[in-house]
């Protein structure tokens, strides 16, 4: 069982590591866009950002997809004449079709791939939703949000605004649950 864990977990860290890095490039160039201004309307700037994001991260999980098969050639882990790829995919995605099934000694990999995939997966997922927050609105004439996020580093102000609404709220629920208690002991 520990070579299925060192090898699943070497493979992870890898793709953990690729895609660390995609991610990085990608938020880096976002932020980068955020100050630009350009003749094109916004809705078309932020389509064009999500087709650009969506394309690299699918060639990303690709290649991540491509490390697993590789990774199942080197150990043997799947029958002879196994298409690996297509393996790997359904492991990665956690399709699971079980049309093809890892050899006794290294099933342990499949659900560790599954494991890989769906937390990328995840990961990808989150940063097209935050691409609103992070490219704001190039219009001077739109009136913004008192809390408005704009750029980088008003992106992490976005969690100082969060934890400080949150101790507010604890701080008046604490006045309630107070004043409550007092009125049941009257």
């Amino acid at each position: 069982m520990l070579d299925q864990l060192l090898a699943g977990g070497a493979t992870s860290l890898v793709n953990l590591v690729i895609h660390a890095l995609i991610m990085g490039a990608l938020v880096k160039l976002l932020l980068g866009m955020s100050g630009r201004g350009s003749g094109a309307p916004e809705f078309m700037r932020y389509t064009v950002v999500i087709v650009t994001t969506g394309s690299v991260l699918f060639a990303a999980h690709f290649a991540e997809i491509l490390l697993w098969a590789y990774t199942y050639a080197a150990v043997g882990a799947a029958p002879p004449g196994t298409d690996l790829v297509y393996f790997a995919f359904s492991n990665y995605t956690t399709l699971g079709y079980g049309d093809i099934l890892p050899v006794d000694h290294w099933r342990l990999l499949a659900p560790m791939t599954a494991l890989n995939g769906i937390m990328l997966i995840g990961w990808s997922t989150a940063l097209p939703l935050a691409q609103p927050i992070m490219l704001p609105s190039y219009s001077a004439s739109t009136p913004k949000p008192r809390n408005s996020i704009r750029g980088g580093v008003e992106f992490l102000r976005l969690f100082e605004v969060a934890d400080a609404d949150h101790q507010m709220v604890d701080a008046d629920n604490a006045h309630h649950v107070a004043r409550s208690d007092s009125s049941l002991r009257e």
